[in-house]
């Protein structure tokens, strides 16, 4: 059904694509010729009296939409706006709800053709749909505009109520509207959400949100609402009395307010006080904190809140800090959920869902949960599947600690973290955690320092830190770390930015008696250094701050051992430079392709210490060549990979056509395959074809691959191929280094004897025959 509505938008939006009203003015009329049919459907069924129940309008019979069908499409136009102005004449109710200075300015052509298409295809669609029109005119403009209301997702909307708890006829208060005015079409949410039947209470000072409010509430005949248009900070609408801070209290309460709005007025606010002032005046560079503590004073003495905040707010200093402080020193926050980053179409803004509590179960305890990379991934925004909402209600209903998803905190030990409630602080489920400290591991062996200035000398690496400043004198022994993400990240001196460039950078000196600022450089640009520099970043744009810094850990051997490092880092700095420049030269002159694949080969095999990770990066990036191969899988087919029908069957083709490849090495002049990497030289893994082949372990994938290829190419070969696999980017890369035979190599052909003979010829392996294979075996293997 919902598919069928959709066409009917669509094509009235076409119908009036080429007209002269702007995107936000179509929509308007659109809607509002919907709601028009709709009341006119609703009073037709009364009159019949189909359904008993009264709604809180009326239309006169020849101000029906059907009316206008029969109508002369010359005067069509005159009816329309005549009919709309005496409905809303006769019905406050329904005062404003019908845009009529956009009718009388639109050609009457446009009209005509737009009034008879819903005619005709939305009035066989009503009776089936009816209420649900309001859901679907949500979704459908949800990826197109946002002035008809937030573009929050259903799901965390979805979310924050079943967080608050509500219940069928409990009422709810939203001084934003933006959660709460979804509870206007309830159908759209699943479970016992769809059928919520109480009031709902919201106040908006967007014209636009407020008009489809209450086109909403006309579409899914759902008047148990009370949306006013206000300034909820400035003009508070539901008050008990005429006095500025007699506010009306609700005992649940759901928000998404403004993020970082401007807070005008801040002197106003702050003088008529009362009991919004209760935790402290906000700061005026923004309102988020003015929204926080309104919602505080118009919460009952038992209430509950559930708001959506941006995570940097969480963290703040100064007035921030105070009203924070106040919050948590009087045990009203519950618990602090962490949402994962680009959940909004229309901001990165990271989110996190604080729930206040005046009536809290686990006293003097706060709940931390580490949501943020629980997530579907989508085109325009990451998802919550019904998975994650469950695991998110689930772990909060019982107020417990899971790993490294969720963890109570005693006020204590929030205070001695200066109050601050980011979720990072005290639980962690980020991926790249479980990394760092996997890499870390690799570094045991070496003595452990911090980047914290403040420390005992004998405990921290680092002597002082601070903002560069355009033109002062460098301090020695220091590195220079960027504060927000960018290809120079970590530089050893800043000759080549420019003043501006360089205010946006760290100087951190280190204690040359401990590390070198070389090798430094080295730690913070390999992997480990990396992910640590992202994980420590705060704030809404992940801009590192010297108090980032102070979380930073660095691992070093003895400087003996650093200038080894050192040494070997120059070395490999070298041969990249040079086979980045043999790159250069094959792409300009193509003529010298075997000199330099000889070249490249030397220097490949001669980096005998270089890591298996580094040298598949690298032969990676030089691409196939005479003695560099790739291949997605071994045993199976692409296709039987990703897309298997039936039971998957392994591929003697796919296995001949690999083994032939090292083949070509073994005859020619060596080289290596790369199993678990495409043409194109991405990694792919072969993760995929091991689940295919129900192989649990990499070592059983390895040991099947040496016997096929021992069984093709014979028992002689063991010494002269080596098989090992690494792990890059969760991927398993398998890698098949061959070295040159001392004799020549048979595989088995068809027959079932060794009589087939491969040779490797630029990045392809070619099979020879007859005069000219005898002449390759007396030229190539004669002084073998």
């Amino acid at each position: 059904m919902k598919t069928e509505v959709v066409k009917v938008l669509n094509r009235a939006n076409d119908i009036l694509r080429e007209s002269p009203l702007s995107r936000i003015e179509r929509y308007k009329l659109i809607i509002s010729l919907i709601t028009y049919h709709h009341i006119s459907y609703h009073q037709e069924i009364m009159e019949k009296r189909v359904l008993n129940h009264r709604y809180p309008y009326y239309l006169p019979e020849h101000c029906h939409f059907n009316s206008l069908v029969n109508s002369d499409r010359y005067s069509l136009k005159e009816q329309l706006i005549s009919n709309l102005v005496e409905i809303e004449t006769k019905n406050d109710f329904l005062n404003g709800i019908f845009p009529i200075s956009l009718f009388q300015h639109l050609d009457s052509n446009y009209l005509v053709e737009l009034i008879m298409s819903i005619h005709y295809s939305y009035d066989k669609l009503i009776s089936d749909c009816d209420t649900q029109i309001g859901v679907f005119l949500q979704e459908w403009l949800s990826p197109r505009e946002g002035n008809f209301g937030s573009d929050l997702p259903i799901q965390v909307a979805e979310l924050m109520l079943l967080l608050l708890g509500l219940t069928k006829n409990e009422d709810i208060y939203d001084p934003s509207f933006r959660v709460g005015g979804m509870l206007i079409s309830p159908k759209s949410f699943d479970g016992t959400l769809s059928e919520y039947q109480g009031f709902t209470y919201g106040e908006t000072k967007q014209l636009d949100e407020f008009w489809f409010a209450r086109v909403l509430m006309i579409l899914s005949n759902n008047f148990n609402v009370d949306v006013r248009l206000g300034d909820a900070l400035l003009n508070p609408q539901f008050k008990e009395s005429n006095s500025y801070d007699d506010l009306k209290t609700f005992n649940k309460i759901v928000s998404f307010p403004p993020i970082n709005q401007k807070f005008f007025n801040h002197e106003e606010w702050s003088y008529l006080g009362g009991k919004r002032t209760t935790f402290g005046i906000p700061p005026k560079s923004n309102a988020n904190y003015a929204w926080l503590l309104h919602q505080l004073a118009a919460l009952a003495p038992e209430g509950k809140l559930v708001t959506l905040v941006s995570s940097q707010m969480l963290v703040t200093d100064r007035a921030e800090l105070y009203i924070r402080s106040a919050l948590i020193s009087e045990d009203l926050i519950e618990a602090v959920i962490s949402l994962p980053s680009k959940i909004l179409q229309s901001s990165s803004v990271d989110l996190c869902i604080l729930i206040i509590n005046k009536n809290k179960s686990e006293k003097l305890k706060t709940l931390f949960i580490d949501a943020k990379y629980d997530y579907l991934k989508s085109r325009r925004a990451n998802e919550l599947t019904r998975e994650h909402i469950n695991n998110i209600i689930q772990t909060y209903n019982e107020f417990q600690d899971i790993g490294t998803y969720s963890k109570a905190v005693s006020l204590d030990d929030i205070k001695a973290k200066n109050y601050s409630l980011a979720v990072k602080e005290y639980v962690d489920n980020s991926p790249n955690k479980k990394i760092i400290e996997r890499l870390q591991h690799n570094h045991k062996t070496f003595k452990e320092y911090s980047f914290n200035s403040s420390l005992e000398l004998d405990k921290r690496a680092v002597l002082s830190m601070r903002r560069v400043k355009a033109g002062s004198e460098a301090k020695a022994n220091s590195v220079f770390i960027s504060t927000v993400q960018s290809r120079n990240r970590v530089l050893t001196n800043l000759d080549e930015l420019t003043p501006q460039q360089q205010e946006h950078y760290i100087e951190v000196q280190f204690n040359e008696n401990i590390v070198l600022c070389r090798y430094a450089k080295l730690y913070l640009d390999s992997e480990l250094g990396r992910l640590s520099l992202e994980h420590i970043s705060s704030g809404t744009f992940a801009r590192l701050s010297i108090k980032d810094l102070h979380k930073l850990k660095i691992y070093v051997p003895e400087k003996s051992e650093q200038l080894k490092v050192l040494e070997l880092a120059n070395k490999l700095e070298a041969a990249e430079s040079t086979l980045t420049r043999y790159k250069s030269d094959l792409i300009t002159n193509p003529s010298s392709a075997p000199e330099i694949a000889n070249q490249t080969n030397r220097i490949i095999f001669d980096l005998s210490e270089i890591s298996d990770i580094e040298r598949v990066k690298i032969l990676v990036e030089i691409n196939e060549t005479k003695g560099i191969e790739f291949k997605q899988f071994f045993f199976l087919k692409e296709q039987d990979v990703y897309n298997p029908s039936g039971k998957v069957v392994r591929s003697e083709e796919e296995q001949t056509k690999v083994i032939k490849n090292i083949a070509s090495f073994l005859n020619t002049d060596g080289g290596t395959l790369l199993l678990g990497v495409s043409d194109s030289g991405k990694l792919v893994g072969i993760d995929r074809e091991m689940s295919a082949l129900n192989l649990q372990k990499i070592e059983k994938y390895l040991k099947d691959l040496e016997n096929k290829v021992t069984n093709l190419l014979g028992d002689s070969i063991s010494k002269l191929v080596r098989l090992s696999s690494v792990i890059i980017d969760d991927k398993n890369i398998v890698i098949v280094d061959c070295i040159t035979s001392p004799e020549p190599i048979f595989m088995k052909g068809e027959n079932n004897k060794y009589q087939d003979f491969y040779i490797r010829r630029s990045s392809e392996s070619e099979a020879l025959y007859g005069y000219e294979l005898l002449k390759y075996i007396e030229m190539h293997f004669k002084n073998k």
